[in-house]
């Protein structure tokens, strides 16, 4: 087994890895020479506004020139050692984009990463991961409708497993103002008995949030294909690792807030796929994005640049810190999972990316919320850790899902989906010590249970 010094190395040399840091490089840079990205385009004419507003102009024109000119003389050093192109120059400053809320050419350059990461043609950002998810219900389940005759009822989302609280409310509250209908399969009785051959979209988390169980990809893409239906796979959790598309998924969502940022700084979600798919969101009319309005800041697109930068580097380590704290619990003698511990995650998992790279949550199942409570209590006194609903950071977070990020949910519907009072969600840190004390404190916390 590779110690952690040959890890890095294997996942800095890994091709696919450096296909991606290469992009993210490039579009940091162009990004920076964009400079201030201002909310609305200038144009040379009103005609050329108005061809803009129609989809009718194709490029920036003078405006574009000028801008590009002054770049290039303001910026000839940077341009020179990053071996910018002229190409490049191009598409950034002539590319046709009218207003930032529709989109924006710094946006885009975070955008082509994003789908380079997914193994997507396209993505589209979004204010946050609730944001994407509702534009895409939106965009491609059909509300209900009433033409004064006839009542006809909104399409049907299944949702299969177990999916954030978060989530779970919003598609309650979408279905209840829309007449829209959302209904919840068990990963098991999904293999059982498919899906309804009503249904408009199956939605899934590729490992659920927070039991970790793993979704059979494969399978929820042929029956959504049978059905015809849009299938969506929040890939969050496993980023990297897992290419939903790559086991046939239409769309890929993404809370960008978490692993895609890594310091819990901003907020960010993103939808990927076929240019085809994606196409609906961008529309300047009807797209959800300019409708919905939800469209990431300028800025914040640059931070996340500069954030995605570390992402492998990131997951390597927090996957090692899971492991360190698997093993720890196990030994103490408590219940706990991780990702890896479920066969069906090495069956949809890109196996391009190092076996090294998972991420860093981890399950661990306490007898009660009592014990649970005591338990996280322990680690924030001690400093292992830090009491927050959040994940994917450079921190350890603990919660307690029961109680926060899945309290909208029934008391069946979490008995259901197997979300115990007792079940603790930590999502492990990069801190370089974490696994050393979480034993000590956990030592420590065992005595007293016995």
């Amino acid at each position: 087994m590779l110690d952690i010094r040959e890890q890095r190395e294997e996942l800095a040399l890994n091709p696919q890895i450096m296909e991606i840091q290469a992009l993210v490089l490039r579009n940091i840079h162009l990004a920076r020479i964009l400079g201030v990205q201002h909310t609305t385009q200038a144009f040379s004419t009103a005609g050329e506004l108005a061809a803009a507003f129609q989809g009718r102009l194709q490029s920036a024109g003078q405006t574009g020139e000028e801008a590009m000119g002054k770049a290039k003389e303001d910026h000839a050093g940077i341009i020179r050692l990053a071996g910018i192109t002229d190409a490049d120059l191009e598409k950034v400053f002539q590319q046709v984009w009218i207003y930032s809320r529709l989109t924006n050419p710094t946006n885009q350059l975070l955008e082509e990463v994003i789908a380079k990461i997914d193994g997507t043609e396209k993505t589209a950002v979004f204010a946050s991961g609730l944001a994407a998810i509702d534009a895409a219900v939106r965009q491609f389940v059909a509300p209900a409708s009433h033409d004064g005759e006839k009542y006809t009822r909104g399409g049907n989302i299944m949702v299969i497993g177990s999916i954030y609280g978060g989530t779970y409310a919003q598609f309650m509250n979408t279905c209840k103002e829309t007449g829209r209908e959302f209904r919840h399969l068990s990963i098991t009785d999904f293999l059982k008995d498919g899906l309804p051959d009503d249904t408009s979209m199956v939605f899934c988390e590729s490992s659920n949030n927070p039991t970790l169980k793993v979704v059979p990809l494969n399978d929820v893409a042929q029956e959504a294909k049978r059905v015809g239906a849009v299938s969506v796979c929040d890939n969050t959790f496993t980023p990297l690792s897992v290419r939903p598309v790559e086991n046939g998924i239409d769309l890929t969502v993404t809370s960008m807030t978490k692993y895609f940022n890594g310091q819990s700084e901003d907020l960010g979600g993103s939808v990927s796929g076929s240019a085809a798919m994606i196409a609906p969101f961008l529309d300047l009319h009807e797209g959800r994005r300019m409708l919905g309005g939800a469209i990431m800041a300028p800025r914040v697109a640059k931070e996340f640049l500069k954030h995605l930068a570390t992402l492998p580097e990131r997951l390597l380590r927090v996957t090692q810190n899971a492991k360190g704290v698997r093993n720890a619990s196990e030994k103490a003698g408590f219940r706990v999972k991780t990702v890896e511990d479920f066969p069906e995650y090495a069956a949809m998992r890109n196996n391009a990316i190092p076996h090294s790279v998972s991420n860093g949550m981890v399950a661990l199942f306490m007898d009660d919320a009592q014990q649970a409570s005591d338990f996280v209590d322990a680690m924030i006194r001690a400093g292992v850790s830090r009491g927050a609903v959040s994940l994917g950071s450079e921190h350890t977070y603990y919660c307690i899902p029961s109680q926060t990020t899945h309290s909208e949910m029934p008391e069946d519907e979490l008995d259901r989906i197997g979300i115990t009072p007792g079940l603790v969600r930590i999502s492990c840190g990069a801190e370089p010590d974490l696994v050393e004390r979480f034993e000590q404190v956990l030592a420590d916390f065992a005595f007293t249970q016995q």
